[in-house]
């Protein structure tokens, strides 16, 4: 029989539902069943911990400060590879790498693998106020418009890896019964064909079903990560077990570039020598640009594949665990009394 709980007959071959194929054939054979869970020497998991895990991190970094009479800045720019068998925390206890017996398989782009990343910060004093270049020769008007700082962060960094699945997880025969299974990368039939990572509005629907999610006549946004989601969709093949040597480790396409700008306006009112009040205004996300989630790239859901819904976290981890929605613009303003 060729069976199981969710795909029915062949459906296990079809959908790459690798473990519930063996498990299901396993029972079959006279000579006893070679899996552990099904022959009673454990429960519904079978846990095993090794210390065999490696990684690597590689990066060039560059640091610039720049000092002024009215300004600062510091800026830092990495250009880095994080490399290794893309395991999760031990929190995830079931997650398994797909070959225990060779580890190498997994080795790839680590989930936080951004080649690029890029941040500065500064802070500048307006030049307004008693001895500065507008000066108002008024002692009230200048203390109103001296004294006010601006202080600005941008964060930028490159697109984070992603994943185009089967679907199953089970590639390699690793996920059984919700266990979280690593799960291999599907493999481009011509690895050759180049994909953009940036929200494109009008792009090319050749396949109805293909996207179709994401086509505001279905209540999607109208927008993709590719100008052909059907030809992305074509050009990948399931990984199979026993054919492919490698599953991609995080991901062989990248996703989208994030770039974030804060801004933050102080002024200090010293009162006595140790009491002042401190006003201040803060931007986040001041230019209110929209940051669109990753897509899907699930090959057993088509109708999801590239569309780009929901808003994605700046410069977090993708959407992973943790991560915060993108927000829209928040201003805050406040007064800080200090002694």
């Amino acid at each position: 029989p060729i069976s199981n709980e969710g795909p029915s007959g062949t459906g296990n071959i079809t959908g790459n539902y690798v473990s519930e194929l063996w498990s299901d054939l396993d029972s079959s054979f006279i000579f006893g069943p070679s899996i552990p869970r099904d022959a009673g020497q454990c429960g519904t998991y079978c846990y095993a911990t090794t210390s065999f895990g490696y990684s690597n991190y590689n990066a060039l970094t560059a640091s610039l400060q720049k000092r002024s009479t009215n300004w600062n800045m510091v800026a830092n720019f990495t250009y880095g590879h994080a490399l290794g068998l893309v395991g999760l925390n031990q929190a995830y206890t079931f997650n398994s790498i797909n070959d225990p017996w060779n580890p190498g398989v997994d080795y790839g782009p680590q989930y936080f693998d951004r080649k690029f990343t890029l941040n500065i910060l500064g802070s500048y004093q307006l030049p307004f106020g008693k001895g500065q270049r507008f000066d108002a020769n008024n002692r009230a008007v200048n203390e109103i418009i001296g004294g006010w700082v601006v202080s600005p962060i941008f964060s930028y960094g490159s697109g984070l890896p992603l994943s185009v699945f089967s679907g199953s997880f089970e590639e390699w025969g690793v996920s059984v019964e919700g266990a979280d299974g690593a799960g291999c990368n599907a493999v481009p039939i011509n690895p050759s064909v180049g994909y953009g990572n940036a929200p494109v509005f009008g792009a090319s629907i050749t396949d109805p079903t293909i996207g179709a999610n994401g086509l505001p006549s279905n209540g999607g946004s109208g927008v993709f990560m590719f100008n052909n989601p059907a030809a992305v969709f074509n050009n990948f093949r399931p990984n199979l077990v026993g054919y492919d040597g490698r599953c991609g480790g995080a991901g062989i396409l990248r996703g989208q570039q994030r770039w974030n700008l804060d801004l933050g306006l102080t002024k200090d009112l010293p009162i006595f020598e140790r009491l002042g009040i401190q006003l201040y205004a803060q931007a986040f996300n001041v230019f209110n640009h929209m940051q669109w989630g990753d897509p899907s790239l699930n090959l057993q859901d088509p109708a999801d594949f590239g569309a780009l819904e929901g808003q994605y976290g700046a410069l977090a981890l993708g959407n992973a665990p943790g991560s915060s929605a993108n927000y829209t613009r928040i201003i805050q303003l406040g007064v800080r009394i200090h002694w």
